[in-house]
């Protein structure tokens, strides 16, 4: 009679570690960071956009982009390389 008990006890011990462990898992896996980096003016412009697929709104969203400081990390490095 002892012996069944003890074989109990363990499976019992062993089920609640392992649901442990998978509740701990999953709150680990579902945790957002809570750092963000700040998004840029020229990153959120451009994700504004018309919901037209019309010539005149694909002109217009061309026009709002601004591409002028596209290169401009690119010349910080290339600076530092020389």
């Amino acid at each position: 009679m002892k012996l069944k008990l003890k074989k109990e006890n363990r499976f019992l011990i062993i089920l609640v570690a392992a649901l442990l462990i998978v509740g701990l898992v999953g709150i680990y896996l579902t945790k957002k960071p809570t750092t963000q980096v700040p998004k840029d003016v020229q990153t959120q412009k451009l994700q504004v956009q018309e919901k037209s697929d019309e010539t005149s709104s694909i002109e217009k969203d061309l026009k709002d982009t601004d591409l002028s400081d596209l290169d401009k990390e690119l010349q910080d490095i290339e600076a530092e390389l020389e």
